[in-house]
């Protein structure tokens, strides 16, 4: 049997004993009950006291309320032209990414004397439309993607 001696709400002594008659100062501690609890978190019979019992108690601090996040101040004609130019470049960037790996495939076979698996020109043709498409008159409002080279 687990008995604690407790002092000022705090556990200062734990003992394990088969005779707890002997140790009348002592109170017994559930299993559930970690052996260095604080008891002034606990009722009488080592219930636990609720999170509102601990507060209005001073035994704890509540946890602050979350401020609700503010509201986005509304873009500008000018913040909406830069983030729709933004997201045409990324979209681009995307489409560019996308093949870059046929274009170092074809160096690589090029690099080892193998006949490339496809033309390189319609791919460098391609980047290279992708990367014009910010010189577009329409652009970024009106864009005239180019297609893909066969290959793809």
């Amino acid at each position: 049997m687990i008995l604690a001696k407790i002092e000022n709400g705090i556990v200062t002594e734990v003992i394990d004993t088969d005779t707890p008659e002997q140790f009348p100062e002592y109170e017994e501690v559930p299993s559930h009950v970690y052996t260095g609890a604080d008891v002034r978190f606990y009722h009488e019979g080592w219930k636990p006291k609720t999170e509102q019992e601990l507060i209005a108690e001073g035994l704890i601090e509540p946890e602050p309320e979350d401020e609700p996040e503010p509201e986005p101040e509304p873009l500008t004609p000018e913040q909406e032209a830069e983030q729709t130019a933004a997201d045409v470049r990324a979209e681009r960037d995307y489409k560019i990414q996308s093949i870059r790996w046929r274009i170092e495939r074809n160096h690589d076979e090029l690099a080892l004397g193998l006949e490339p698996t496809e033309p390189l020109e319609p791919l460098l043709e391609y980047v290279q439309q992708l990367r014009d498409v910010p010189q577009q008159d329409g652009f970024p409002d009106d864009i005239d993607w180019p297609q893909k080279p066969g290959v793809l």
